[in-house]
């Protein structure tokens, strides 16, 4: 079972810094986890398309339509970070959409979409995207808790190798998405 005590602790571990047991302790190892934990985990979970994030989910229509633009608005779930795409419900078109606020507008009358979702509980991240978490929250306060310039650094250079990691990994389950042939080029001339 992990925690975001765990996370936390493997970040300050890797700074050479004293555990914490929670994050509420009077201390500044402490204070900046509880700071930097919830913000650190959204910025990574939306920067890429982790599988162990993704939901699909069919969105309400909005009481509402956009004055412009778009003829519908559809409210997205509350724990969406990311749109990744729009089911294009059988066609050869592109779903066209665009995300405003918490609300996606298109032209469909039925918006089906798969997201990033924001999952609290680490037992249902994958081991290396916690190991993400962990090294980006490292590098982050590497200089407010050692002011170690080097310290930083390094903290930086294991983010990017973590993240370099779980990227790969990620990228390698499930079937890869067919890339369509642009014909663009050939056609121009």
């Amino acid at each position: 079972m992990s925690s975001e005590i765990d996370i936390c602790n493997n970040a300050l571990a890797v700074l050479g810094e004293t555990l914490i047991g929670s994050l509420t302790e009077d201390n500044k190892a402490a204070r900046l986890c509880n700071i930097q934990y919830a913000p650190t985990r959204d910025t990574i979970f939306r920067s890429y398309p982790w599988h162990c994030l993704q939901k699909r989910a069919l969105l309400a229509r909005s009481s509402t339509d956009p004055l412009w633009g778009f003829n519908y608005r559809y409210a997205l779930p509350s724990d969406c970070l990311k749109v990744i795409e729009m089911e294009e419900h059988n066609d050869d078109t592109t779903v066209e959409y665009t995300i405003e606020g918490r609300f996606l507008l298109t032209d469909k009358e039925t918006a089906t979409i798969l997201y990033i979702s924001r999952v609290t509980d680490p037992n249902e991240m994958d081991v290396m995207l916690r190991d993400v978490i962990s090294s980006k929250m490292a590098a982050d306060m590497a200089y407010n808790l050692t002011g170690n310039p080097q310290m930083v650094d390094m903290a930086y250079k294991l983010y990017k190798v973590a993240m370099a990691q779980a990227r790969s990994v990620d990228a390698q389950e499930g079937t890869p998405r067919l890339i369509v042939e642009n014909n663009w080029y050939d056609e121009r001339e």
